[in-house]
């Protein structure tokens, strides 16, 4: 049965490489590429960056958001966005939001804007969505698995 945690499991590590005690491992890296394969590119970097700790991910990760986030007719740079995106990664890779205050703070502003939270709102509601899709997927890919042996 696949859980988020086995995302980790696409990181080579030297020490991961050795050979065990030779039996058959319980999930493959195999089954995870598998499953990953079918989901949407953007869900698939989404769990690699969050779950699978791929940290190489961000930018790409950050690009896809701007792309859905930034629109067309905005007069903002897309640094200004990227700022925002990169927190919301940070939020979402360690379970902690931050203050409004905090929020202007690593932005370099003085305070924190109405426009500047919708914003933030929008990219972590884009996040949730891919979380859910991977959650659902998860959940369809072990019930699959289940179903096939037995």
């Amino acid at each position: 049965m696949l859980s988020l945690e086995h995302f980790k499991l696409l990181k080579a590590k030297t020490a991961g490489l050795h050979r065990g005690s030779g039996g058959m491992p319980e999930v493959t890296v195999q089954e995870v590429a598998d499953l990953l394969a079918t989901l949407d590119y953007e869900v698939s970097v989404y769990a690699r960056l969050i779950y699978g700790q791929e940290w190489h991910l961000n930018s790409t990760l950050g690009h896809i958001l701007l792309r859905q986030i930034k629109p067309e007719d905005s007069t903002w740079p897309d640094d200004h966005y990227l700022q925002i995106i990169q927190m919301v990664i940070g939020a979402a890779s360690t379970n902690y939001d931050l203050t409004a205050s905090q929020k202007a703070n690593v932005m370099g502003k003085r305070w924190w804007s109405r426009s500047d939270e919708e914003d933030h709102k929008e990219a972590r509601g884009i996040l949730d969505i891919y979380d859910s899709e991977l959650r659902h997927a998860l959940a369809h890919w072990n019930d699959v698995q289940r179903e096939t042996t037995t």
